[in-house]
Protein backbone atom coordinates (compact mmCIF):
# COMPACT_ATOMS: atom_id res chain seq x y z
CA UNK A 1 0.00 0.00 0.00
CA UNK A 2 1.08 3.52 -0.63
CA UNK A 3 0.78 6.64 1.54
CA UNK A 4 -2.42 7.70 -0.23
CA UNK A 5 -4.10 4.40 0.68
CA UNK A 6 -3.11 4.81 4.34
CA UNK A 7 -4.40 8.37 4.34
CA UNK A 8 -7.72 7.26 2.88
CA UNK A 9 -8.10 4.51 5.51
CA UNK A 10 -7.25 6.93 8.31
CA UNK A 11 -9.72 9.53 7.05
CA UNK A 12 -12.45 6.91 6.59
CA UNK A 13 -11.95 5.65 10.14
CA UNK A 14 -12.02 9.23 11.41
CA UNK A 15 -15.22 10.10 9.51
CA UNK A 16 -16.97 6.91 10.59
CA UNK A 17 -15.69 7.36 14.16
CA UNK A 18 -14.23 3.91 14.66
CA UNK A 19 -10.72 2.59 14.97
CA UNK A 20 -8.48 1.80 12.05
CA UNK A 21 -8.00 -1.70 13.50
CA UNK A 22 -11.73 -2.34 13.16
CA UNK A 23 -11.76 -0.95 9.63
CA UNK A 24 -8.98 -3.24 8.41
CA UNK A 25 -10.29 -6.25 10.33
CA UNK A 26 -7.53 -6.82 12.89
CA UNK A 27 -10.12 -6.67 15.70
CA UNK A 28 -13.75 -7.78 15.64
CA UNK A 29 -15.06 -5.26 18.16
CA UNK A 30 -15.82 -1.75 17.02
CA UNK A 31 -14.11 0.85 19.19
CA UNK A 32 -15.87 4.19 18.92
CA UNK A 33 -13.90 7.42 18.87
CA UNK A 34 -14.91 8.42 22.41
CA UNK A 35 -13.66 5.15 23.88
CA UNK A 36 -10.47 5.27 21.85
CA UNK A 37 -9.84 8.84 23.03
CA UNK A 38 -10.31 7.74 26.65
CA UNK A 39 -7.82 4.91 26.21
CA UNK A 40 -5.27 7.29 24.70
CA UNK A 41 -5.74 9.76 27.56
CA UNK A 42 -5.50 6.93 30.08
CA UNK A 43 -2.13 5.92 28.62
CA UNK A 44 -0.81 9.44 29.25
CA UNK A 45 -1.43 9.23 33.01
CA UNK A 46 1.27 8.22 35.49
CA UNK A 47 1.46 4.46 35.94
CA UNK A 48 0.30 4.48 39.58
CA UNK A 49 -2.86 6.43 38.65
CA UNK A 50 -3.39 4.18 35.62
CA UNK A 51 -3.17 1.04 37.77
CA UNK A 52 -5.76 2.41 40.21
CA UNK A 53 -8.11 3.21 37.35
CA UNK A 54 -7.56 -0.25 35.82
CA UNK A 55 -8.43 -1.75 39.21
CA UNK A 56 -11.75 0.13 39.33
CA UNK A 57 -12.52 -0.63 35.69
CA UNK A 58 -11.81 -4.34 36.23
CA UNK A 59 -13.88 -4.33 39.41
CA UNK A 60 -16.82 -2.70 37.62
CA UNK A 61 -16.66 -5.17 34.74
CA UNK A 62 -16.41 -8.11 37.15
CA UNK A 63 -19.38 -6.84 39.21
CA UNK A 64 -21.48 -6.26 36.10
CA UNK A 65 -20.79 -9.80 34.86
CA UNK A 66 -21.51 -11.26 38.30
CA UNK A 67 -24.85 -9.42 38.50
CA UNK A 68 -25.77 -10.60 35.02
CA UNK A 69 -24.85 -14.20 35.87
CA UNK A 70 -26.80 -14.01 39.14
CA UNK A 71 -29.87 -12.60 37.38
CA UNK A 72 -29.68 -15.35 34.79
CA UNK A 73 -29.33 -18.04 37.46
CA UNK A 74 -32.39 -16.65 39.27
CA UNK A 75 -34.39 -16.72 36.06
CA UNK A 76 -33.26 -20.27 35.33
CA UNK A 77 -33.99 -21.36 38.89
CA UNK A 78 -37.47 -19.82 38.77
CA UNK A 79 -38.10 -21.53 35.45
CA UNK A 80 -37.02 -24.87 36.88
CA UNK A 81 -39.03 -24.32 40.04
CA UNK A 82 -42.14 -23.32 38.10
CA UNK A 83 -41.77 -26.42 35.98
CA UNK A 84 -41.26 -28.54 39.10
CA UNK A 85 -44.32 -27.03 40.77
CA UNK A 86 -46.48 -27.75 37.70
CA UNK A 87 -45.25 -31.34 37.55
CA UNK A 88 -45.86 -31.81 41.27
CA UNK A 89 -49.38 -30.45 40.91
CA UNK A 90 -49.96 -32.75 37.96
CA UNK A 91 -48.73 -35.77 39.94
CA UNK A 92 -50.90 -34.91 42.94
CA UNK A 93 -54.04 -34.51 40.87
CA UNK A 94 -53.81 -38.01 39.36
Amino acid sequence: MNDLTYTIFIELAHIQEFSLDYLVGTIDTEIDAKTLHRVVELQKLPSDVREKLYFFIDMSIRDFKAKAAYALSILLFRGLFDNFEAKLYQLCSI
